[in-house]
């Protein structure tokens, strides 16, 4: 259970998204039971402009959490499910550290990032790469997995959600 049977409707709800938007906003997913209840683009949560992207994926997290802490959803949920889209580039002996920007790089490859977390320090991941096609984007399968998954992401906001300090580096 977890991660892997919510992946395909996940994986559809992108598709979807690319299809009628060009693009996948980072997104969070409401989970009860595996099935998926609700959910949020992360762009709803004002966070400052200024800050880089990945910071404000961060605090938008943290204060997503805190917000179905202290306003609850109509519906109960026990998991948390997100997505982003990044830029990867594999090293090479010529080049063991990519150079940024990523986006940029000419052997770049878009990838789907799906968290999936049932509380703090309980995140599952996979990283998919795909390729956009004018019928919608191409998944390819998932990169192998880390034996242990951390996720500063999840970590914000299940510290929002528990109304804790935010995590350190904020």
């Amino acid at each position: 259970m977890g991660l892997e049977s919510l992946k395909e409707l996940i994986l559809g709800t992108a598709r979807e998204m690319i299809l009628r938007e060009g693009d996948i906003p980072p997104t969070v997913f409401l989970v009860r039971e595996q099935e998926l209840v609700g959910m949020a683009p992360l762009g709803t949560v004002p966070v400052p402009e200024q800050l880089e992207r990945h910071m404000k994926t961060r605090v938008g997290m943290y204060f997503l959490g805190g917000l179905l802490r202290l306003k609850p959803p109509p519906v109960s949920w026990d998991s948390v499910a997100f997505i982003s889209t990044a830029w990867m580039v594999s090293p090479t002996p010529e080049e063991p550290v990519p150079r940024p920007p990523l986006s940029e790089h000419p052997r770049r490859t878009e990838v789907l990032v799906l968290t999936y977390s049932r509380g703090q320090d309980d995140h599952d991941m996979e990283v998919i790469p795909f390729f956009r096609s004018p019928d919608g984007p191409v998944f390819e399968a998932p990169l192998e997995k880390p034996d242990k998954v951390e996720s500063v992401v999840m970590d914000s906001f299940w510290k929002g959600y528990e109304l804790k300090p935010p995590p350190v580096g904020f």
